[in-house]
């Protein structure tokens, strides 16, 4: 109950707010930010093919910079990616638009010596899949949720939705997590992280509107947040958010978890920029560890 306690009252001293779409602000601070490189994966607008190129986009002194990274191993939609320290990691995803099985891939890039290219690295146990929500805590690579997918009788990809998790460090390898409550396919991701032990999973798919008649009367994912506790190894409820928003990313900026756009029902796109201020860093006691 603590925990819950404390992630529901992290959560309403974080309350998302909207801003307008075409909003732009200048922050005076913007000239002495740290490294808020923001890295993104393009993609080819041909709908044969999907992209396999990285880029970061950063401002320093007022100016954007935009950097192009290694191409990745194999072209890739729909993957989850997350810094985490000066690496880069992406997982999963699909190869082509027509792909009717995801992708079991588990890279990495590190951006002090980009020139040395994508490294591959040995899986996940779990299925593989796509749409899946990353997040960086406690120094580790987490992937959660997603959905896999398989041929149905038409040869058409069916989806599966999972609600399995996995950690990942170069030290202990892949170690399960605990389920999540309810599948979160395409949750905003990267998940927003609460002092390095907090994962936030806001709305997704959980899969209960799956075929709903007519799309125009379609309510929407679910608003709800789950909280993973990554040294309790536990999910708890969060609350819920105003909005109801999946398949977009989340940006870390000037303190504050930023979440512009997304689909808030099949196939219709929000213009809306919604943000929420994140409190400080708990405190630690004495002996070092975080209350």
């Amino acid at each position: 109950m603590l925990i819950r306690s404390l992630v529901v009252a992290v959560l309403a001293a974080a309350t998302f707010v909207p801003h307008a779409a075409a909003e732009r602000r200048r922050d005076d601070s913007a000239s002495n930010t740290r490294d808020d490189s923001l890295w993104s994966e393009t993609e080819s607008r041909d709908s044969s093919r999907t992209g396999r190129n990285k880029c970061g986009i950063e401002q320093k002194n007022g100016k954007i910079r935009m950097t192009t990274l290694p191409t990745l191993p194999k072209p890739c939609a729909f993957g989850s990616g997350v810094r985490v320290g000066n690496t880069v990691y992406v997982a999963g995803g699909i190869e082509t638009p027509s792909s009717t099985r995801a992708m079991k891939n588990f890279w990495s890039i590190n951006l002090k010596n980009p020139q040395d290219g994508w490294q591959e690295h040995s899986p996940w146990p779990g299925p593989a899949r796509m749409l899946a929500v990353a997040a960086s805590a406690d120094k580790a690579f987490h992937l959660i949720s997603g959905t896999s997918l398989a041929p149905d009788a038409d040869g058409k990809a069916a989806r599966t939705y999972l609600k399995d998790g996995w950690s990942w460090t170069k030290k202990a390898g892949w170690i399960p997590l605990a389920d999540i409550p309810a599948a979160a396919v395409a949750a905003p991701s990267p998940a927003p992280v609460i002092d390095e032990r907090r994962i936030l999973v806001i709305c997704g798919d959980d899969g209960s509107k799956v075929g709903f008649e007519p799309l125009a009367r379609h309510p929407g994912f679910p608003k709800r947040v789950l909280a993973y506790d990554v040294f309790e190894d536990s999910w708890s409820g969060a609350g819920e958010v105003p909005f109801s928003i999946v398949t977009v990313p989340v940006a870390e900026w000037n303190g504050r978890f930023v979440i512009a756009n997304g689909e808030m029902r099949p196939g219709v796109r929000s213009p809306k920029v919604w943000q929420a201020r994140i409190p400080g860093k708990a405190k630690k006691k004495k002996d070092g560890k975080k209350k």
